[in-house]
């Protein structure tokens, strides 16, 4: 695994984002042009949408995340503990 990136994964992401960027205004001018004011009600829309669902998220998403963590590091240490004792019985055969 590679910890650090390289250039051509910071190209592609430049490319990427630039592409997305110009679609994005395109669709908004395209939008503007055919709908008027009107799709900047639709944009506002979609913008407060999309406030709440991050707001939501930071309010019961992390709470829930926090909740569970330790749950989660017990069922993690439990497969470990699973895989090493598997590990031990494959490695003491006898014949």
């Amino acid at each position: 695994m590679q910890d650090e990136p390289n250039d051509s994964d910071a190209r592609a992401n430049v490319i990427t984002m630039t592409l997305a960027g110009l679609i994005a205004t395109g669709l908004f001018l395209g939008s503007m042009l055919l709908c008027g004011g009107l799709a900047l009600y639709f944009f506002g829309i979609v913008l407060g949408l999309t406030i709440f669902g991050y707001l939501h998220y930071l309010v019961w998403g992390q709470a829930l995340s926090q909740e569970v963590e330790g749950e989660r590091e017990e069922q993690e240490a439990r497969l470990f503990l699973e895989m090493s004792s598997r590990e031990e019985g494959s490695h003491h055969r006898e014949f």
